[in-house]
């Protein structure tokens, strides 16, 4: 069973809207403009325990498509789960702050962090 579609702007206020549901496993059905995947929980499992590995640290989002920065969020989703890519971290990283896992600061360069209790 699905949840309500939750809509949310990316971390830069700007572009299209992120609608996504989850369903009881925790994966969610994001579609973002033209763009339609899936992030599983044990994805999102992956991105808090293999990136975001100190809790004090900010961390970039790196999602631009053409140069994205290295070592951000955008190339380690790119590394670990293709087909997605940087780009998909603009949307993954809404999520993420949406549902309480991550917190952001900055609109350019954006930056994240684990938010302490996860």
């Amino acid at each position: 069973m699905e949840t309500d579609a939750r809509i949310i702007m990316p971390l830069s206020g700007r572009g299209k809207p992120v609608v996504y549901t989850y369903d009881d496993k925790g994966d969610y059905s994001v579609q973002w403009g033209n763009i339609s995947f899936i992030i599983t929980s044990a994805q999102l499992q992956k991105i808090m325990q293999d990136y975001f590995q100190e809790k004090s640290n900010w961390y970039s989002l790196g999602a631009s498509m053409t140069a994205p920065i290295p070592g951000g969020l955008g190339e380690f989703i790119l590394q670990e789960f293709p087909p997605l890519g940087p780009r998909h971290a603009s949307a993954v990283a809404a999520i993420m702050v949406n549902e309480g896992m991550l917190e952001s600061r900055g609109k350019n360069p954006i930056e994240l962090k684990r938010v302490q209790d996860n």
